[in-house]
């Protein structure tokens, strides 16, 4: 091999190194607005995170496909029963599978305050995400929660 194709190599090495490390900064990016949406309950910001044909799974109770059946539920079930969440996750795992595809696992801590009642809890999930890339934006393309633990509700 001579050094021009030596050093061809290694550049094209390095530029998809970089493509994956701006993919997962995309990622973790995409998971900050998620959780900034669900604080500040803006449900049209937090639809636009979703793939069009986005799916989620909850707690193998609830299975919404597609934006539409999305919208609907956190529209008139959880923002309803929400209360002021402060969302907080971490301990990603995220690993980028191709060009426009990745997979995810995140662990959110939630303590919610319902100030009028005087109440409050606390909920931890596991988010197991797959990531598609769209008109060169990351979405989640698909989303399983599982409930790890709910502290019941405390009151002053």
């Amino acid at each position: 091999m001579t050094d021009v194709e030596d050093l061809k190599k290694r550049i094209e090495a390095l530029e998809a190194e970089c493509r994956r490390l701006s993919a997962l900064e995309d990622i973790r990016r995409l998971w900050h607005q998620y959780w900034r949406c669900v604080r500040d309950k803006l449900w049209g910001d937090f639809l636009d995170l979703f793939a069009e044909n986005g799916v989620v799974d909850i707690g193998g109770q609830v299975h919404l496909e597609g934006k539409k059946a999305i919208e609907e539920y956190y529209r008139d079930i959880v923002a309803p029963s929400l209360g002021d969440a402060f969302p907080q996750g971490g301990n990603e795992e995220i690993d980028v599978t191709g060009d426009a595809t990745a997979t995810g696992l995140w662990i959110l801590d939630n303590p919610i305050v319902d100030a009028a009642g005087k109440t409050g809890w606390r909920l931890g999930f596991s988010y197991e995400e797959e990531y598609v890339r769209e008109n060169g934006t990351w979405k989640i393309g698909s989303q399983k929660i599982t409930n790890i633990y709910k502290q019941p509700p405390t009151y002053e």
